[in-house]
C-alpha cells in the first residue's frame, strides 16, 4: 500500500512537462561537457570558461544560433558534429526521437508515452500521436535530406569544395536551416557572401519555412494532398496565411526602409536588394542566418525585426516565439470587438474563450519577459566593449527568447551575467513559457469551484 502511495506521489511530482524540462537540461549539460573536451576545439584554440560551453550547448539544443566564438573557426570537426547532433535533438525533441525509436523497434507506446509526445509536440489532443511522430521524423529526414543534396551539389559543382567537404557543408546547413538553428560553418560573416545567390537563398528559405510552419500543418497538408475533399483546418490556414503575410510585409518593409542604407543593402542592385530583403524577413521566422550586416540596420529596422522575431513561427513547430496562430487569435478577438460581435469569429468558426485566454497568457508572458530581459541586459552590459544602443539589447533579447540566433554583434562581448540572462531566455523560448511555469509550479489545479461573476470597468 505504501509503495502504491509512493508511486502516485512520484507521478504527481514527475509530470510530463517536468520530464520535458529536465530532459532539455540534461541534454544541455551533456552537450556542454562534450564541447569542453580538448577534442572539440580546433588546433591552437584555447579553452573557454565552462559556462561558455554551456552557453553554446544551450544555443544548439534550443535551436537558437547565438555564439560566443565563431563556429567555423573555434570548433574542430568533432565539436561541430556535437553541435549538429544537439541541434537535431533539440529541434525534434528527445521525447519525439525516443517515441520514434519505440515505434521502429516494435515496442508498444503506452498511455504515459503518448502524453509525453503530446506535450513535446504541443498538440491539443492525444489521439494519433504515433502517426504524427512518424510524420514528424520521416518528414524531417525527407526535407533535410533533400536540402542537404541540393546544397551539396552547389558546393561541389559551383564552389569546387571537394566531395566530402561539400557533403559536410550541405548536411550541416540543411539541418541547421530546417531546425531553425542558424549555426553555420562558413565563416564569421555567416551567409553574407551568398546574399545574391538565388539558389542558396531559395533552398535555405524553403527549409526554414518548412521547419517553422508546424507539424500539425504538415499532417493537415498531407491529408489534403491524399484527399482533395479534405479542407485544411483553421489552425493550418491561420498558420499559412499569417506566415505569408509576415514574410511579405517584412520583406517590403526592409526593401523600402533599407533601400539606400549602404551598411546593409544600399550598394546592391534592385534584384539583389529584393532577395536580401526577402531572406531577412524569412530568417526572422526564428532561423538566425544572416545575409546582411545586422549591426548596420537602422534603429527602426532593429525594432521591427525584434517584433517579427518575438512573433516567431507556428504552433507545434521547431520555431520559437509567441507563434503566428496565437497572434492571429488575438488580432481576430480585437477585430470582433471592433465589429461589435459576440465571441471570436475566425473563418466562419467560433473560437472558445479558453483559447483566447491561453493566447493572451502566452503573448503577455513573452512580452513581459522580453521587456524584463532587455532592461536587465541594458544594466549588466552597459560598460562592455561593444558600442550598442538599447535597440541592440532589445534585438539580442528578442533573438534569444524567440530562439532566432540573429545578433547585431553583441553576443561575444557579453559579461557572464549577460550570458546567463541570454541562456535563460533561450531555454524558456525553446520549451515555451507555459511549460516552464508549469514545470516550476507546485500549485495544484482546482477547477471545481465556480465563483460569482462581476463586471469591472475596461478602457
Amino acid at each position: 500500500m505504501r509503495q502504491n502511495k509512493s508511486a502516485i506521489r512520484i507521478e504527481k511530482i514527475i509530470t510530463p512537462m517536468r520530464i520535458i524540462f529536465i530532459s532539455y537540461i540534461l541534454i544541455i549539460f551533456i552537450g556542454g561537457v562534450l564541447l569542453s573536451f580538448p577534442l572539440s576545439r580546433a588546433e591552437g584554440e584555447k579553452a573557454l570558461p565552462f559556462f561558455d560551453y554551456i552557453f553554446t550547448a544551450t544555443s544548439a539544443v534550443c535551436v537558437t544560433g547565438l555564439v560566443v566564438v565563431p563556429t567555423a573557426d573555434y570548433w574542430s570537426l568533432f565539436g561541430r558534429i556535437v553541435i549538429l547532433a544537439l541541434i537535431q535533438i533539440g529541434g525534434l525533441g528527445m521525447i519525439t526521437i525516443t517515441g520514434f525509436i519505440l515505434v521502429i523497434t516494435g515496442r508498444k507506446i503506452g498511455f504515459k508515452d503518448r502524453i509525453l509526445i503530446q506535450n513535446s509536440l504541443n498538440q491539443n489532443h492525444m489521439g494519433g500521436m504515433v502517426k504524427l511522430t512518424k510524420i514528424v521524423i520521416s518528414g524531417t529526414l525527407l526535407f533535410e535530406g533533400a536540402g542537404a543534396l541540393l546544397l551539396s551539389l552547389h558546393f561541389f559543382f559551383i564552389e569546387r569544395l571537394g566531395f566530402l567537404k561539400s557533403i559536410y557543408y550541405g548536411v550541416f546547413h540543411a539541418i541547421s536551416a530546417f531546425c531553425n538553428a542558424g549555426f553555420d560553418v562558413i565563416g564569421i560573416d555567416s551567409l553574407e557572401r551568398y546574399s545574391g545567390s538565388i539558389y542558396i537563398n531559395a533552398v535555405l528559405m524553403i527549409l526554414i519555412i518548412t521547419g517553422g510552419i508546424g507539424f500539425f500543418v504538415w499532417q493537415d497538408i498531407w491529408i489534403f494532398i491524399k484527399n482533395r475533399r479534405h479542407r485544411l483546418h483553421v489552425t493550418s490556414r491561420l498558420a499559412l496565411y499569417t506566415t505569408a503575410f509576415l514574410i511579405i510585409s517584412g520583406a517590403l518593409y526592409f526593401f523600402i526602409i533599407e533601400y539606400h542604407n549602404l551598411n546593409t543593402i544600399g550598394s546592391f542592385s534592385t534584384g539583389h536588394k529584393a532577395l536580401a530583403s526577402l531572406f531577412q524577413s524569412v530568417t526572422l521566422r526564428t532561423a538566425g542566418f544572416s545575409s546582411i550586416n545586422q549591426h548596420g540596420l537602422k534603429e527602426s529596422s532593429k525594432f521591427i525585426s525584434s517584433i517579427l522575431m518575438i512573433i516567431g513561427g507556428s504552433p507545434g513547430s521547431i520555431a520559437g516565439g509567441i507563434k503566428t496562430v496565437t497572434v492571429a487569435v488575438i488580432f481576430f478577438s480585437i477585430w470582433s470587438i471592433i465589429k461589435g460581435r459576440d465571441g471570436i469569429q475566425i473563418m466562419n468558426r467560433s473560437i472558445p474563450l479558453k483559447v483566447l485566454q491561453k493566447a493572451l497568457a502566452i503573448a503577455g508572458i513573452m512580452c513581459t519577459l522580453l521587456i524584463s530581459f532587455s532592461i536587465l541586459l541594458s544594466v549588466t552590459e552597459e560598460s562592455i566593449a561593444f558600442t550598442h544602443t538599447f535597440a541592440d539589447i532589445l534585438y539580442e533579447c528578442a533573438s534569444a527568447l524567440a530562439t532566432v540566433g540573429l545578433t547585431t554583434g553583441i553576443t561575444p562581448f557579453l559579461t557572464t551575467t549577460g550570458k546567463a540572462i541570454i541562456v535563460i531566455a533561450m531555454f524558456i523560448g525553446r520549451i515555451g513559457p507555459i511549460t516552464a511555469i508549469y514545470s516550476l509550479s507546485w500549485t495544484k489545479k482546482n477547477n471545481a469551484i465556480t465563483l460569482a461573476e462581476t463586471e469591472v470597468l475596461i478602457g
